[in-house]
């Protein structure tokens, strides 16, 4: 007898869609590759963020072994837009003005066992020879940059620094106009500058290097001091009535054939005595002051000045700021171009009224300050023996108020003097 269906069955029972028999065979399948995927997103995202922190490391490892660590600042927690933008400006200039001297600091060796630790790797090791030609620039080590750049070109020609476009990173001179430049300029108005030239950072690195050595190989006074002519030496012995911290002496040879009224005064006046006994007037240096920090190295000052025949004798310090009324117009002296420049340890005289120059005033330089001085004061004598001396000397002195020491000029509350002065 056939089986028939069962009674007490309400209802009707219907047979799976196409859609549930596909999902029912394959949601396994699915559900698989969904998981694949998502742990593929996942660990994509987790290689590029280890990349990233390996990148950022590599490059606060540049950045610290470069010497650079004072471009980054340390934010408060809700800073204000205005100070920003202030501080921002500030650690900019500061950054950019001393980027010469913080590069300075670094060893030449430290620079170039990264860069060997880092030979192959994409990321750091163009940048770190950018960083190295920029070191040997500071140090005037032009072939070696040079070579440094060529090596960077070749090795990854198609590094952001090497890649040519039009408006690569330079720098670009303001246009000078007469009449624009007597009109008050508004805030934050940009000036004009002159157009773009295209290339690439490399390139124009290179270019102006090439431009300085044929400057420098037409201008050599500029960069290798004239040695003095004469055979004559100046022996001055300076001595602290305080102490002997500041005891010392110079050798000062003179260009006799450059200045020749100027070396016959002095040789006249120091016969006479006339330096003897006179104490240091004026000292000039990097001051403490904030504003002082952000000057940029080649116009910080370093340099005494003696001269002043009220010194010998009076104590009253206030007196020695004012030196007008005491010139001797008999030791004043025509002016005498003769195109030297003010390198390390130079001997000068300071201009007097109506274009003369006086040769009682006097100042003594440590350091090149060709760009404040150049053509404001007859050079007459160098420095041959001493130059550590009078560099200390600059260095430690000390000054009589915290204003002068804040901006690094003003008189001495040492008190050091010519003891003598001797002509061979």
């Amino acid at each position: 007898m056939s089986q028939g269906i069962p009674s007490g069955l309400e209802g009707q029972i219907d047979s799976p869609n196409s859609l549930e028999l596909i999902w029912e065979r394959y949601k396994r399948i699915v559900i698989t590759i969904g998981l694949v995927i998502v742990a593929a997103i996942g660990a994509k995202y987790a290689i590029e963020y280890m990349d990233r922190q390996a990148t950022n490391q590599k490059w606060s490892n540049m950045v610290s072994v470069a010497g650079l660590d004072s471009a980054y600042a340390e934010l408060p927690a809700a800073p204000d837009a205005n100070r920003l933008r202030f501080h921002f400006t500030q650690l900019r200039s500061r950054l950019l003005d001393n980027l010469e001297d913080d590069l300075k600091a670094v060893p030449l060796a430290d620079l170039e066992s990264r860069l060997a630790d880092a030979k192959g790797d994409k990321s750091e090791e163009p940048l770190l020879m950018w960083v190295l030609a920029v070191r040997k620039l500071a140090e005037e080590d032009y072939e070696g940059a040079k070579s440094m750049l060529t090596a960077l070109s070749s090795g990854y020609p198609k590094h952001f620094l090497c890649t040519e476009s039009s408006y690569p990173i330079q720098w670009r001179k303001e246009i000078e106009n007469e009449e624009e430049d007597k009109k008050p300029r508004r805030p934050n108005e940009a000036p004009e500058l002159e157009p773009a030239v295209a290339g690439s950072v490399v390139a124009h690195l290179v270019a102006a290097i090439d431009g300085e050595l044929a400057f420098r190989a037409a201008n050599t006074r500029f960069y290798a001091p004239v040695e003095p002519d004469s055979e004559k030496v100046a022996i001055l012995e300076f001595a602290d009535d305080d102490s002997d911290r500041f005891n010392g002496t110079l050798k000062i040879r003179f260009f006799e054939k450059h200045a020749p009224k100027h070396v016959a005064a002095f040789l006249k006046a120091a016969e006479e005595g006339f330096y003897t006994d006179l104490r240091v007037h004026n000292v000039a240096r990097k001051g403490t002051g904030e504003a002082q920090q952000n000057l940029s190295v080649m116009r910080i000052p370093s340099e005494l000045k003696f001269g002043l025949p009220i010194t010998k004798t009076d104590d009253d310090r206030s007196k020695w700021h004012n030196s007008s009324g005491q010139v001797d117009e008999s030791r004043e002296i025509d002016w005498e171009d003769n195109n030297l420049s003010h390198f390390p340890g130079t001997l000068s005289a300071e201009l007097s009224t109506g274009g003369k120059s006086q040769i009682e005033r006097l100042i003594l330089n440590a350091k090149d300050v060709a760009l404040s001085s150049d053509g404001r004061r007859v050079i007459f004598g160098r420095v041959v023996e001493g130059l550590d001396f009078l560099e200390r000397l600059i260095a430690e002195v000390e000054f009589q108020s915290e204003t002068d020491d804040q901006i690094g000029r003003g008189v001495p509350a040492d008190n050091i003097r010519i003891k003598s002065v001797t002509i061979q």
